[in-house]
């Protein structure tokens, strides 16, 4: 399962009142993905995203706060540490 889906999974069920279950590493796993290959500069943020992570699985009170936070910051680890796109290199070539 996608960060995106349980986020919003939990999300849900927080709007809703509805119990949500500990997790079974799938956001641990997809935190894990998501950083691999990244350059070493990126490694507090893992961590912190690790932590996230955990704490969404835990199914315990914070649960929704740390969905929502975790969505926020691999969005943003993942336009600061993304390649560079090689097609923006060969259009600003030819202009």
């Amino acid at each position: 399962m996608s960060i995106g889906t349980l986020a919003r999974e939990l999300l849900a069920a927080g709007v809703d009142g509805g119990a949500v279950h500990s997790g079974d590493g799938g956001v641990l796993n997809e935190v894990d993905c998501l950083f691999y290959g990244l350059p070493p500069e990126a490694g507090l943020h893992r961590e912190i995203c690790r932590s996230l992570a955990r704490t969404v699985e835990s199914g315990g009170g914070g649960q929704v706060a740390a969905a929502r936070e975790l969505l926020d910051l691999a969005s943003w680890v993942q336009r600061r540490f993304e390649p560079e796109d090689e097609d923006d290199e060969l259009t600003s070539a030819v202009s």
